[in-house]
Order: C-alpha cells, then structure tokens, then sequence
C-alpha cells in the first residue's frame, strides 16, 4: 500500500493568503467531522469547498486516522464506476480490475481507519451517493468529507453551505473586510508589497462588493493590477469591461470566471440551461423570485422551475458574474 496515498497533492488549493474569511467555518467544519461520519461542504462555484475541506482535513485528525483524498479532475459527467474504480485506484496504489465494484473497495479498506475525502463530485453526484452509502452501512469507523455544488442528499449526512465573503469590515484584528484581505494577498502575485489603503482601499472594497464578495473571482481580478491601476480596475469592472482570467491559477476551469461557470453548466439539463439563457436579460445582481418570475412570464406552458443547486447552492442572490459569464473572453493578466 502507498505510504503517501491520502496525501494532498502538489496543486492544492489553499489560498495564498491562507483561510481568509473562512476561520470561522474552519472551526464548524472540524466540529461536523468529530460529531458525523458524513460531511458535504457545499455551496457555489468559485467559492472555496476544496480551500476549506484541504485545510481542515490535513489537519490534526488523530494518530490513527488516515486521510485518503480523491479528487474528481474532470468536469465531464462521469461514467458509473469511475468513481469506485478512483476510489480503488488512490487506496490501493494499483489498477483496478474493470469489474471491480463497491464491495471490492469495503474489503481493501475494512482493516483502515480513514478520513475519505471526495472532492468535487459534481460530475459523478449519483455515482457518489450509492457509494457513500454503502461505505458507510459496511466501514463503522469511516467518516467521509464530500465538497460539491449540492449535498448527497443522504440521512445522516451534516452539511456546511458556504457563503461568499464578507465586503464590509469587520470588528477584529485585521479591521478590514475578509474580502478586502483576500484582494490584498492575492494582489502580492502580481504586485508586490500592494496595500490597500485610502482611495485604493476604496476601490479594492467596490471591486469586491461587484464580484459579490466571491473568492475565486476576487482573485482573478486582483491578478488583473498586473496591467491595471486598482481605480482604473474598479471601473472596468462596475462596467464591465474587464475580463476576469489569469494564467496564474493553478487550475485550469479557475483560469477564468467564464470556465469556472462553465464547469457547472455543462452538468445542467435543457430546462437548467434554458433558465441561464432567459436570466443573461439581468444586468445586476438578482433574486430566485425574480429569476423564476422571468421563467414564468417567459414559458409558453407551465413548466417545471427547476433547482439551481448546478450553479449555486444557495441561489438567494445570483450575481450577474455568473450570469454573463458566456459574455467574457479569455485572457490573461
């Protein structure tokens, strides 16, 4: 068996400037994982599940609990039993035979005492959901960690929904809004020793009130001051005029704001896409009232209002980022 087969690998996500904003949900996320043996970080594109789950599970866990992660890479929809078969793949260090199922995978892990982490599951959800289960009923000491857009939908599943950061300040040591940070920090990648202070302060705060406070998006913008003055970019992005890309990021859908979306998209059924066309009329940030009241006006016939869970967990406040994202080219910074 591989020494290292639960070890992150050498792209994790954490970000540059460490678990901004999400300290608090660092701190919920290790209290689920000590009370429930199923935890789903879930919630929007871009918004940081894996930073958050990578974090807190390559932290202290126990002498004797190993971690053993797999990370969905793919964005297609997966094929049943790919996600058994990767599973297999990371806790036994060889290739499974083509027949190998679930049980095979209960009887290489029975005599381990493991944190699985399933990151990403987006493509392979259902897949996911028979396979947890069955771990679960047949592996009593296995807690397993799921990042994805949607929850498992499982009984005894505790899910943490995480939300964009926060753009206003905050009353602590740092005095600045976690956004605000994570701009800055980001920021040192293209322009060292960048500070955020009076008029730029200003502007970083609108940049990351117009991105509605979403992590990855704040990043690509702040690796946009490597042509940009952070005014000048706060402009182009209220217009915008600017795309969000950069070549910096370690993943290719994080690249741009456009692949990240694209990502969810293209796991979406026809009644889901026809939604994302008639809600691109917006403009700005709007509602699911008002996106289901355009569906409505818009449809022929009644039709089903279908669940927005592909693009967002929460889908409360949708932001015209995601929205317009088809509207964006590619680029670097």
């Amino acid at each position: 068996m591989p020494k290292n087969a639960g070890a992150p690998p050498a792209d994790s996500r954490t970000p540059i400037g460490g678990l901004i904003g999400h300290e608090a949900d660092a701190a919920a996320l290790r209290s689920l994982l000590r009370n429930h043996r199923l935890v789903t970080v879930a919630g929007q594109v871009g918004v940081g599940k894996s930073c958050l789950a990578d974090f807190v599970a390559t932290g202290p866990r126990g002498a004797r609990t190993q971690l053993l992660r797999v990370r969905w890479r793919r964005t297609r929809a997966g094929l049943h039993g790919e996600l058994t078969a990767a599973v297999l793949r990371a806790a036994t260090g060889t290739e499974p035979r083509p027949d190998a199922g679930a049980a095979e995978l209960v009887r290489a892990l029975r005599a381990r005492r493991l944190l699985l982490f399933l990151d990403d599951v987006d493509p392979v959800h259902s897949e996911s959901v028979g396979l947890v289960q069955t771990l679960l009923q047949h592996l009593p000491t296995l807690r397993v960690l799921v990042t994805s857009r949607q929850p498992l939908g499982l009984g005894d599943e505790a899910v943490l929904r995480l939300e964009p950061l926060r753009t206003a300040p905050v009353e602590d040591d740092h005095g600045l809004a976690p956004a605000v940070r994570l701009f800055e920090n980001s920021a040192h990648v293209v322009r060292e020793g960048f500070s955020a202070a009076g008029e730029d302060l200003e502007a970083v705060t609108d940049i990351c009130r117009d991105v509605g406070g979403l992590p990855l998006a704040i990043e690509l913008a702040a690796h946009q001051l490597a042509r940009h003055d952070v005014r000048d970019l706060a402009v182009l992005l209220h217009r915008r005029q600017c795309w969000l890309a950069s070549s910096r990021m370690p993943l290719t859908r994080h690249r741009s704001l456009r692949r990240a979306i694209a990502s969810a998209y293209v796991l979406c059924g026809r009644t889901d896409r026809i939604v994302w066309a008639r809600t691109s009329v917006f403009v700005a940030s709007f509602d699911s009232a008002a996106a289901e009241f355009l569906w409505r006006a818009a449809a022929s016939r009644r039709s089903r209002w279908p669940s927005a869970s592909h693009a967002s967990a929460r889908p409360e406040s949708w932001s015209p980022w995601a929205i317009r994202a088809d509207r964006t080219g590619p680029g670097t910074a």
